[in-house]
């Protein structure tokens, strides 16, 4: 791999029957890791049983139905051709597949995968290492975990839990070329002169074949010589714990019986054993022991052309220059174009590899390095990295401060006090920064705090770049004019309500069920994708508009709206969903204000337990979140809920707000909630009245594929709502519908961030940095014979550090981070103060020492 790669360790404790205990490493190659983590995967013995049963039809192909022979004991294994075999066989996989997805998924390793895809870029040449003896964990295919298939520099290889690097003895790089001995064995059923007209074909190679041997000729070879690759093709198998080769047609060979030759190949210098054979986790498990650094087999038994097909293309690939790694990533993709023929073909090949070294390549075993490893010792029992060693021999910061105080007593008295003074006034300056920092996010929750954040925050929100409206949406405005026009066409405005709390009471409608008709059938002859009516209809069509009633029943991209019980006030009423259209294409249209009249939330879903039985608006999801739920399933991306209240949309989760979360002053309403993250933009979608539409005048563009929204913009209106961007003109309901629907769809699809805020424990960090951001700035530069100078200079510090501090903060918040700026400038502020009064009370004093601090 690259030097500049990266390397993963997984280490598994545990069965499947009680569960696992994982050990998370990340690091650079040749680096001790820089990040390690403790996880679990919960037990699930249901995939072993899967895997078993797996297994068991994967070898049933055995059963002589046809020719095509596998690299397995002679005349052992015979792949049948039956249909109905290879179709359970595949079957089998799914099922693995599916359980091995969701158990990767599960809440208890979620952190580990999460932290994996945060610190490790697309770009990065990865190694994982699945460190364990569990032969059940060995034989899942690791390969179909989404973070493999997701990062396509990666591939994934098996390591023992032991390890240890032999040191190799120094090779003569004049002239050289590749080493390897090519031991074909026992070939009676299958073709081994295919891979013999691979290795023979290799650049810089020099390739000595042992044709069907005897036992001393082979240990012989690795007594007598220095290889690089050690090669065999022919028939094998595991048996029990142990791995048996077929060297010829009379001899089975137990790798325990080249122990001593195959040690001495590794300590000259052997650096890659591919055994192109079946079955071969117990010949892995057999040389484990002897630290040879990296290993290719098969875990199953494997078909002679899939054999030939990947050893041809990995040879190809690592001679080529390619890595190692990659290039077995490479030959095991290859593999899936016959495995219509051949099931799971890809599953079988894995590398086997000692953790303490790094796989060379080609042109490094044709230069003769072979001394590669990693900053890592192991040995059986224990784990000692060699940085931990140096680390051990290294004094502590205790043991540094006892030898040079005992080094200044030599010299006087004073010098030690006047290190105690040291040290005490360093503790001083950190507990009095501590103390500033939990002071000002202590009071944080008082209202005068909250309501200058939220005043910065809705700055901030207003000076970002404008992006432009959204082409996804279409929004039809009725309007005061369109209203008129239907009162003037007889159309029948006044209907009765049938919301429980206002029962059969007149209500004024803005859109007719003439006009609606109309509307619908210009719409659907232009083919929206979704069509989202945020109007009330809490009242049946009317008996005489049977193609209206028919229409809203029937039409699967028509989302509508109810009403739930009010947040703050229950005496404001709920209002029902139109009867005619079911529950799962209808979303609450229920907002949440601050307390200070703005709208900065965007409301997701809500618990059903909140609503009166008698209210029919017990919908779970958000108008908004069903609108952008029926836009994305058309992409097949999948919209749901998780067990935390968090909204999934494809593989993205949008964390919600939570109760005990940093700077965002919320209090429970009993739903899932984020931060409304409002499009900078004076438009956010195309406008058109309902008469333009009705009369046709508008480009079928703007219709076809996109979201319509129908809404009032009639002035007198109640669904008006004070936002950030502009404190002092109300949006209408319908424009803020249309900046919660591009916010999840912009998420999803452009990678638009959702505004987060910071945990209680990020706030405290980040409050205290910046509050010994203001000492350091009084310190750094005091001067004790002028005292206004250093004022002077300090203030001007001071100005650059707000700047600084206001820049990082709406950075941030493009970024989608919004992170707290009056606690962090108080926090500043306070504590330079105090600095400042010490040193001036210090130098009032005459202390010339005083640069202590």
């Amino acid at each position: 791999m690259p030097t500049d790669g990266k390397l993963v360790v997984l280490k598994f404790n545990g069965d499947f029957q009680q569960g696992f205990q994982v050990m998370l490493e990340i690091g650079s190659e040749r680096d001790r890791p820089s990040i390690e983590l403790l996880g679990t995967l919960p037990p699930n013995p249901e995939l072993a049983l899967h895997l078993f049963q797996w297994q068991q039809l994967y070898r049933s192909l055995s059963t002589g139905h046809s020719s095509i022979n596998s690299r397995i004991q002679p005349q052992e294994i015979i792949y049948g051709g039956s249909v109905n075999y290879l179709e359970d066989c595949q079957q089998s996989a799914t099922k693995i597949q599916h359980q091995m997805t969701r158990w990767l998924e599960s809440s208890s390793f979620r952190y580990l995968d999460q932290r994996l895809r945060e610190v490790l870029s697309l770009n990065d040449s990865i190694r994982v290492l699945i460190r364990t003896q569990d032969l059940q964990l060995r034989r899942l295919p690791w390969h179909l975990w989404s973070f493999i298939e997701r990062y396509s520099k990666t591939e994934v290889a098996l390591s023992a839990p032991v390890s240890e690097r032999i040191e190799v003895e120094p090779l003569t790089a004049v002239d050289r070329k590749v080493k390897i001995l090519a031991i074909l064995g026992n070939s009676q059923n299958i073709n081994v002169q295919a891979d013999r007209q691979f290795l023979q074909a290799l650049p810089d190679a020099t390739v000595t074949f042992l044709v069907e041997p005897p036992r001393q000729q082979i240990n012989q070879q690795l007594w007598d010589q220095a290889w690089d690759i050690l090669f065999f093709a022919g028939h094998s198998r595991t048996e029990g714990d142990r791995g048996l080769i077929y060297i010829n047609p009379q001899e089975t060979l137990n790798l325990e019986e080249l122990k001593y030759g195959l040690r001495q190949a590794i300590a000259k210098g052997l650096q890659l054993a591919i055994f192109n054979s079946c079955d071969g986790l117990g010949l892995a498990q057999a040389l484990e022991p002897l630290h040879l650094p990296q290993m290719i087999v098969m875990r199953e038994p494997v078909p002679d052309r899939v054999a030939q097909e990947f050893l041809k293309h990995l040879l190809s690939a690592f001679a080529g220059g390619k890595s190692l790694y990659l290039s077995m990533r490479e030959a095991r993709e290859r593999l899936q174009g016959i495995e219509d023929q051949f099931p799971c073909a890809t599953w079988l090949p894995i590398i086997c590899q000692n953790s303490a070294g790094i796989p060379p390549t080609w042109q490094e075993l044709v230069n003769g390095v072979t001394n590669k490893h990693l900053q890592t010792l192991e040995y059986p029992g224990t784990e000692i990295r060699a940085n931990q060693i140096l680390l051990a021999s290294t004094p502590r910061v205790t043991d540094t401060i006892r030898d040079r105080r005992n080094e200044v007593t030599s010299n006087s008295t004073q010098n030690r006090w006047h290190l105690i003074r040291q040290i005490r006034n360093r503790w001083f300056v950190v507990l009095v920064s501590l103390v500033v920092t939990v002071g000002v996010t202590g009071i944080r929750p008082l209202s005068w705090m909250q309501v200058w954040e939220l005043n910065v925050y809705d700055q901030m929100l207003q000076q970002r770049p404008d992006e432009g409206s959204d082409p996804r949406l279409l929004i039809v405005e009725v309007t005061d004019a369109d209203i008129e026009a239907q009162q003037q066409n007889g159309e029948l405005l006044e209907r009765r309500s049938q919301s429980t709390q206002s029962f059969n009471q007149p209500v004024e409608t803005s859109l007719s069920d003439q006009s609606l008709t109309r509307l619908l059938g210009v719409l659907e002859q232009h083919q929206p994708r979704v069509i989202g009516l945020d109007i009330y209809r809490d009242f049946p069509v009317d008996p005489n508009q049977a193609e209206l009633a028919a229409r809203l029943g029937h039409t699967p991209g028509l989302i509508t709206v109810c009403k739930a019980e009010d947040f703050d006030d229950p005496t404001i009423p709920s209002i029902n969903p139109p009867p005619e259209v079911p529950p799962d294409r209808v979303g609450f249209s229920d907002f949440r204000e601050d307390s200070d009249g703005i709208l900065r939330r965007h409301l997701l879903g809500m618990l059903p337990l909140l609503r009166t039985q008698a209210s029919r608006c017990n919908v779970e999801r958000a108008f908004s979140v069903q609108i952008a739920a029926q836009y994305l399933h058309h992409q097949q991306i999948t919209t749901q809920f998780t067990a935390n209240g968090d909204l999934q949309l494809g593989d993205q989760v949008i964390k919600v707000l939570r109760s005990n979360r940093g700077n965002y002053p919320r209090s429970e309403s009993g739903g899932s909630e984020i931060l409304l993250n409002y499009r900078s933009t004076k438009e956010i979608a195309a406008r058109v009245t309902l008469q333009q539409l009705l009369n046709h005048q508008i480009n079928p563009e703007y219709i076809k594929d996109k979201i319509v929204l129908v809404g009032v913009t009639a002035q007198g209106g109640e669904d008006y709502w004070f936002t950030p961007t502009n404190s002092n003109v109300a949006l209408p309901g319908v424009f803020v519908q249309a900046h919660m629907i591009s916010q999840l769809l912009s998420a999803v699809l452009d990678q638009r961030p959702i505004l987060k805020v910071l945990s209680q424990w990020q706030t405290l960090g980040w409050v205290w940095t910046w509050a010994l951001v203001g000492g350091i700035l009084v310190s750094w530069q005091w001067q004790w014979k002028n005292v206004r100078r250093s004022l002077i200079h300090t203030a001007l510090y001071m100005t650059v550090a707000i700047f600084f501090l206001y820049g990082l903060c709406f950075l941030g918040l493009l970024r989608g981070r919004w992170l707290p700026f009056i606690p962090s400038l108080l926090a500043l502020i306070l504590y330079n103060s105090i600095v400042i009064i010490y040193l001036i009370h210090r130098s009032k004093k005459g202390s010339t020492s005083s640069r202590q601090l």
